[in-house]
């Protein structure tokens, strides 16, 4: 299950107690989940977000009736479509052919194909259901885990359910926001929401967590709801003509799972923020040790090359004493570090008198250099020359 998946679980799974909570968690859900012209379609791949929002409906909705049932599509992978309807006669049912029905996709669906576990559509819903009381909770045995991952749970409502929706949770005409009774409501409220239209990528990979809105109007509502729950305003963009209010922050991602209630989505996100750091951490350490490596090695052919030009020359032995034993030191250890180096002088140097002598040796070099010609070093040394020069005023810089 991916990591969004995982949140949706757990915030599907969430007790919620007082009915005020239960009626505001279940109209951000449709709510936010509706088209410009009210009508609903709401898809999602959760077996929990599917039971809450049935177990919601036949519980606080009087007259909405739900059914969980299995069918087959033309790819033959099980679906299993949740309908809600109102205003219909218990006892003369109709049953509504969905064998041939494809699974309802949108671009929000398309755009977080891997990582979205809920979709919203805004097609027509379909005309006749199978109605049948399913308020008891259905939990699906241990061995049906793998069987789960292929079902897909569909909700329809048309303009006129919603109105009548809005009239059993509570929700004056007009408003979007419901009124929050408690201080628990708005929790409740967003928790809706996210369930609803809400999306969140794997923190391993990046941080990023999204609001698809298909309703621009409802934009709006939702930053004030985030902003009364004292969370950081969201930056908003349209995608294809669907309003998105995202956050891209790590702290204000864990700020909002935790007001939501996902509190092991939260140590999971801090967990792999840490490992992040950690090995974000561990490979610049590593990089800095690359680059002063590097570096040294650089600076030992310099010295190797200026060394080789005095000698080629014959000036070398012309010079003073404590000039050719470092020369000397540096030809026998030429990867040895300049603190190793200077140590290994007797008596011992300090690494500033040692970098004072090669620097020494690197202008008498040069010096040779444009007195003698290049000409009259070999051509082996002479490339050498050429690929260490720039390293040597790296170097002096």
């Amino acid at each position: 299950m991916s990591y969004a998946g995982e949140v949706r679980e757990e915030l599907a799974t969430l007790f919620v107690k007082k009915p005020c909570c239960r009626r505001a968690q279940l109209w951000g859900l449709l709510r936010f989940a509706a088209a410009p012209d009210g009508s609903v379609r709401f898809l999602t791949h959760s077996h929990a977000v599917a039971q809450m929002t049935s177990d919601l409906l036949s519980d606080l909705c009087h007259g909405h009736n739900a059914k969980i049932q299995e069918n087959r599509i033309e790819s033959l992978e099980t679906v299993a479509t949740l309908d809600m309807l109102q205003n219909r006669d218990v006892h003369s049912t109709t049953n509504h052919d969905v064998g041939s029905t494809k699974l309802p996709t949108n671009e929000h669906a398309m755009h977080n194909d891997q990582n979205l576990e809920n979709s919203h559509t805004t097609n027509a819903p379909p005309n006749g259901s199978v109605i049948e009381n399913t308020s008891e909770r259905d939990t699906l045995p241990e061995e049906e885990k793998d069987h789960q991952k292929k079902c897909a749970f569909r909700l329809t409502l048309t303009s006129l359910d919603m109105e009548q929706l809005r009239t059993s949770c509570e929700i004056p005409n007009g408003a979007i926001l419901p009124a929050f009774v408690c201080d628990k409501c708005g929790a409740a409220f967003l928790r809706g929401v996210f369930l609803g239209c809400g999306n969140v990528t794997d923190p391993a990979h990046t941080y990023h967590l999204d609001f698809t809105l298909n309703d621009e109007s409802t934009a709006p509502a939702l930053c004030d709801a985030l902003q009364l729950a004292g969370l950081t305003p969201p930056r908003r963009f349209c995608r294809k003509g669907q309003t998105v209010l995202y956050y891209k922050s790590s702290s204000d991602i864990e700020d909002l799972l935790a007001y939501l209630g996902a509190t092991r989505s939260v140590f999971s996100l801090m967990d792999a923020k840490i490992y992040k750091e950690i090995r974000n951490d561990t490979n610049r350490r590593q990089n800095f040790d690359l680059a002063n490596l590097s570096k040294a090695v650089s600076g030992a052919q310099a010295h190797l090359w200026a060394i080789e030009v005095l000698r080629h020359t014959g000036k070398l032995a012309l010079l003073p004493e404590q000039l050719q034993t470092t020369a000397r030191l540096r030809t026998t250890y030429p990867d040895l570090p300049l603190a190793d180096l200077a140590a290994a002088h007797d008596p011992p140097l300090t690494k500033s008198g040692l970098n004072h002598r090669l620097h020494k040796l690197l202008q008498l070099a040069r010096e040779e250099q444009t007195e003698s010609g290049v000409e009259q070093i070999p051509a082996k040394k002479r490339e050498q020359l050429q690929k260490t020069r720039s390293s040597d005023q790296h170097q002096k810089q």
